[in-house]
């Protein structure tokens, strides 16, 4: 059975490292985990930044869809946005993804 981490549709609000850091205690607790879900929640670049940290230590992922993150509404500047995609490309990519990551 696939082990998933999921946030989907929770419509959690995501702007700091506080925010997050109860969920990245639990992903940090599956290091077995093989699947991602985090659609349908805001997430600003200072919550992003430590998801991604975890996540490179996640060396079972095999899916894990950079579209979730369209479209992230935040009081961050238009400029950061590319900054969260940044981020979290460098989590999955560190994470040994296998199948999918679009």
């Amino acid at each position: 059975m696939t082990k998933i981490f999921s946030l989907k549709g929770k419509g959690l609000k995501f702007d700091t490292t506080a925010d997050v850091e109860i969920y990245l205690r639990d992903l940090a607790a599956m290091p077995d985990v093989e699947a991602i879900d985090i659609s349908g929640n805001t997430w600003g670049i200072d919550a992003v930044k430590p998801f991604a940290e975890v996540l490179k230590g996640c060396k079972s992922i095999k899916v894990c869809p950079t579209h979730q993150f369209q479209p992230i509404e935040t009081n961050d500047p238009p400029d950061d946005q590319p900054l969260r995609y940044v981020h979290y490309q460098e989590g999955v990519g560190a994470s040994s993804i296998a199948a999918s990551h679009t």
